[in-house]
């Protein structure tokens, strides 16, 4: 089973963004909770966003490609790869500042800011909260 959120996930953000189905754009963020760690997407740069929302999201092909394409690199049963994989995703669409992942602990009160390192996930402690 998957330990983390889907291309299919960000896609669905997508494509509630650009239709008008959020409220409010800048508290935007989905979860998932599995067996292993909690994990948050969060709008962090709605003009970034919304740029790949539209160029991807509108069109059935470009949506195509793009699960395809990281389907399968996210759904390891290694937390570590899964976390790289998606950060990569995040960072070859552009997204990566538009679009923030962060990993909880198991009572879900603390988050961590995950970016792309060059050997996988890095930790930005000065973007934890509680």
């Amino acid at each position: 089973a998957a330990t983390i959120l889907s291309p299919q996930d960000v896609i669905f953000m997508a494509q509630l963004f650009i239709n008008g189905n959020v409220k409010d754009t800048n508290n935007f963020f989905f979860g998932v909770a599995n067996n292993n760690l909690p994990y948050l997407l969060k709008v962090t740069n709605t003009a970034k966003f919304r740029l790949f929302a539209n160029e991807i999201a509108g069109n059935a092909n470009k949506i195509k490609t793009f699960i395809d394409k990281y389907d399968s690199k996210l759904k390891s049963s290694d937390p570590d790869l899964n976390e790289t994989n998606f950060l990569q995703m995040l960072k070859d669409y552009g997204i990566g500042n538009g679009l923030s992942l962060f990993r909880g602990n198991n009572s879900c009160n603390e988050w961590i800011k995950l970016k792309a390192g060059a050997y996988g996930p890095v930790e930005d402690p000065c973007l934890t909260s509680n």
